[in-house]
């Protein structure tokens, strides 16, 4: 019932966006890779990690702004994974999104994944899950600060499993010079006990921290660049455990990230 109602409010905010005649494309691609080292115990310690499996993701976003800081947006990610001689490519859950930004870089969006993807990425049966944001920017000088909380809904899945998740991320910046910046990204990701058959699993929380440094810079006004190399510097899993090893686990890992951003029209 709840996700029946969540999906009847959503159309009535997505539905009347086509009605606006003026709109701006943005698109956003690039590449994302994560090569694991390890995986997290429920005190932080770090054990290593067998297969090291890694990840690619290939991440297309496309808003069409409709008028004033109202945009409209779809998402998907193409995906590679590897573990061991195991390699499984296909793509994600994709979304629908709703995006609106004030004039002083306030701003919210909603995204709806939809139950759509290829198995071995997403699983047999996945679920309709919605994400649900507020951030802001602001530059002074050759200083700015970008910051973003995210909260992720989850309905219950084929095991009747709902795990929903808190994330916020703050990256300080710099531009030293004209369309080139320096960037220091933070990030607290938090996921709450797993809801088991409409029972909380108390010790099933977990959570990291990343840091990201990076460099970005704008060719002219439509294409911009950014480069950064995400690192988890410490994470702590499920202090539920099975055999001494926690039932959720979080990973180590680092990466490589690169971020195209063009404006079409």
């Amino acid at each position: 019932m709840k996700k029946s109602v969540l999906v009847v409010i959503f159309c009535l905010i997505v539905f009347p966006v086509f009605c606006q005649e003026e709109h701006k494309l943005i698109i956003g691609t690039g590449l994302e890779s994560e090569f694991r080292t390890g995986y997290y115990s429920s005190n932080g310690e770090i054990s290593g990690s067998p297969s090291t499996p890694s990840t690619f993701n290939i991440p297309v976003t496309i808003y069409y702004r409709i008028i004033g800081g109202l945009e409209l947006g779809v998402k998907e990610g193409f995906k590679l994974e590897t573990a061991d001689s195991d390699v499984y490519i296909g793509i994600d859950q994709p979304a629908i999104s709703v995006r609106y930004t004030l004039d002083f870089g306030l701003g919210a969006y909603v995204d709806m994944y939809l139950p759509v993807g290829s198995e071995d990425i997403i699983g047999p049966d996945p679920e309709i899950f919605y994400n649900f944001a507020l951030f802001y920017y602001v530059d002074i000088a050759n200083f700015f600060i970008s910051a973003e909380t995210v909260y992720m809904l989850t309905f219950a899945d084929a095991n009747d499993t709902t795990n929903d998740n808190f994330k916020i991320s703050v990256q300080p910046g710099y531009v030293p010079f004209e369309n080139f910046q320096i960037t220091l990204g933070i990030e607290f990701d938090y996921s709450l006990d797993r809801v088991v058959d409409g029972t909380v699993e108390e010790g099933t929380s977990t959570y990291v921290v990343k840091v990201s440094p990076g460099i970005g810079y704008a060719l002219d006004e439509s294409l911009a660049l950014a480069l950064e190399i995400p690192i988890t510097v410490f994470g702590v899993s499920s202090t539920d455990e099975i055999g001494g090893i926690p039932v959720v686990q979080e990973v180590s890992s680092w990466g490589i990230t690169v971020t195209v951003t063009m404006k079409l029209l």
